[in-house]
């Protein structure tokens, strides 16, 4: 599990909560952010930035360049923009003219409805997603550094791009060989986080720094593993020896943190990767290899979608950096006890994008 992400799709975060859970896990949160725009980040972030916990990245020439080909391609074949990004509401976003190369800046100005004082275009959430979509995607592949973010949707849509467009119109294939998938993981975190300041979160931070590297660690290698195993039986007994050393994380970081916290709450961590369909058949049963199956203490997993060729799967190959992050807090970090455990169905949002 990569020490530092990225999050996208958005510049400034929009829940100070959120946040702090994810400095729980990771050591440092970049953002891409306009060379000329100063993010209207709270006083807590702007602690948390001081500290070099979120640093920002500014974009070069083959960042936008590389984005801007792939922008293009995708607005001369896709036919409509796909319903899978719409989001709930028929709103507008901003985006900023500095992260889109010049040859299509004049297309999205096209788009735009109008221009804030800020410069920035105000245009469809539709395709200020899929953009940044492309855009982050190329920043985080430029620089090796996995992708995080807050939204179910854009999660969803990130198997497509991780795994190189390997996908048809088949997405419940049972013929498949392979498949991408998503484990979701609870993590530990102290009750009462959206109470607490970002100092008394970097204090925290500091006394589970090893608690937050065996955790780390741990994902890290089961994902590593769940890439490479063929094997459905040996999956099993690999699972529930994750299961013994998340355990064991756990009362890591309580015992590192008891000086300062004595209860804790969970949030829940879900990551993409390919998987092989024998292997995870085993797990979720050859009928629901679909739907997100619990497969021991706080741990689910369930298929996305089919992969279409296994000669260009990624799946032998994958690296840590490939690997991207979905951070859930809503309905999960609350006043409620345990775990709530509502999650989105990834491979039905999936499904309504890759067939649009």
């Amino acid at each position: 599990m990569s020490k530092e992400v990225l999050y996208y799709p958005s510049i400034e975060f929009f829940d100070e909560t959120w946040l702090k859970a994810s400095l729980c896990l990771w050591d440092k949160i970049y953002r891409i952010v306009p060379s000329s725009y100063n993010p209207k980040d709270s006083d807590e972030v702007k602690i948390a930035a001081d500290n070099g916990l979120v640093e920002n990245i500014r974009m070069n020439s083959p960042d936008l360049s590389q984005t801007a080909e792939l922008f293009e391609s995708y607005l001369e074949k896709a036919p409509i923009i796909p319903a899978a990004v719409e989001g709930w509401e028929n709103i507008d976003v901003r985006l900023h003219p500095e992260k889109v190369d010049a040859r299509i800046l004049p297309i999205l100005e096209g788009m735009a409805k109008k221009f804030d004082p800020d410069g920035f275009l105000s245009i469809s959430e539709e395709v200020s997603n899929i953009y940044m979509l492309f855009l982050a995607d190329v920043i985080s592949k430029r620089r090796g550094i996995s992708k995080l973010t807050d939204d179910g949707d854009m999660f969803a849509i990130m198997h497509y791009f991780a795994n190189d467009a390997n996908f048809n119109e088949w997405v419940y294939s049972d013929e498949a060989k392979e498949v991408t998938s998503s484990l979701v993981i609870a993590s530990l975190l102290p009750k009462g986080l959206e109470y607490m300041s970002i100092n008394e979160v970097i204090n925290f931070r500091k006394n589970t720094i090893e608690g937050r590297i065996a955790f780390r660690e741990s994902i890290d290698q089961l994902v590593s593993e769940l890439c490479r195993i063929e094997d459905a039986d040996f999956t099993k007994e690999r699972i529930n020896e994750f299961q013994k050393e998340i355990e064991s994380n756990n009362k890591s970081i309580i015992k590192q943190a008891g000086k300062i916290l004595h209860d804790f709450k969970y949030s829940l961590l879900t990551i993409g990767l390919p998987t092989s369909m024998s292997a995870l058949a085993l797990l979720t049963g050859a009928n629901n290899a679909f739907d997100l199956t619990k497969i021991g203490g706080a741990c689910f997993i369930g298929a996305v979608s089919a992969l279409a060729n296994a000669s260009r799967t990624k799946r032998p190959n994958w690296k840590t950096s490939d690997t991207f992050y979905y951070h859930q807090l809503k309905k999960v970090f609350g006043p409620e006890k345990g775990i709530n455990f509502t999650i989105p169905s990834f491979h039905r949002i999936y499904e309504e994008f890759i067939n649009d």
